[in-house]
């Protein structure tokens, strides 16, 4: 598997859907256990799906510690979830035939598979093992339950129409933080659309993507990288702020007043 699968939208989709099967697995057992109230159900369904919950990531996590609640522990859980799903995203990937690999929302016809059975693909038998190790399922059968869900949830997310970017306006700019007037950043700068299509960078339907940021953060932004390396490298607010320059500038310009009084309900 490459840095560039793994850098992939499509990677990262497929990644998230596992993650959520994960934490719907885990709410599911919680509401069992609150239906359940007082009962004792020793080694029921409910019993064994609280188990999941624990074991499943325990070895993926460094401290070794037992897996916190999801409801309340979001930042705890966040980093050993992150490696089990990155690790059977990986394994599952690898055994994707590449009309998966490559679904985007002008992917015609779109992919469907009614039944476990009906999977075009062998799982790799690292899946199985894993799965049932951490009973996260009982046998194969649970097994391709499991992969069915996680393939058909991605099938349907990498399709899906890219958002309407209008709609995505913050009330505050996603980068300082500050509630100041907005622009609109293209993350995939237009100067660059040509390239990118002819390059295979990102699909169509994401040249269009935006960030709104207050102006003086969108000139920090073109100043740390040219229009390409913004297109190709850092084309997410969430990849900008890895960067460290970004980061400094963020501290820094959260810190300044907007010195310009605007008028309210404006449009910028």
């Amino acid at each position: 598997m490459s840095e560039t699968d793994i850098d992939s939208l499509q990677f990262s989709i497929l990644k998230d859907c596992i993650a959520q099967r994960f934490l719907s697995i885990h709410h599911r057992a919680n509401n069992e256990q609150i239906s359940a109230g007082s009962k004792t159900r020793s080694k029921s369904k409910t019993a064994r799906l609280q188990a999941r919950a624990g074991t499943a990531i325990k070895d993926h996590s460094t401290s070794g510690a037992t897996l916190p609640d999801v409801d309340n522990a979001s930042e705890d859980l966040a980093d050993p979830l992150d490696d089990f799903a990155t690790y059977l995203a990986a394994e599952t990937w690898d055994a994707l035939p590449p009309s998966l690999r490559d679904l985007a929302f002008s992917t015609t016809p779109i992919p469907s598979y009614t039944t476990p059975a009906s999977l075009p693909f062998s799982i790799p038998p690292t899946i199985p093992d894993t799965l049932i190790a951490y009973s996260l399922a009982s046998d194969e059968d649970d097994v391709q339950k499991f992969i069915h869900k996680v393939v058909s949830t991605y099938i349907d997310s990498a399709t899906a129409p890219p958002p309407v970017w209008k709609a995505t306006r913050t009330e505050e700019c996603e980068i300082c933080e500050r509630q100041v007037p907005l622009t609109y950043h293209h993350l995939i700068p237009r100067s660059t659309h040509d390239k990118v299509l002819k390059k295979g960078w990102h699909p169509e339907e994401m040249l269009n993507s935006v960030a709104w940021l207050c102006r003086q953060c969108h000139s920090a932004v073109h100043h740390v990288a040219p229009n390409e390396e913004l297109a190709r490298n850092f084309y997410t607010v969430e990849l900008l702020l890895e960067r460290e320059d970004i980061q400094k500038w963020k501290k820094y310009a959260a810190k300044q007043r907007f010195g310009y009084k605007w008028r309210q309900n404006r449009e910028y």
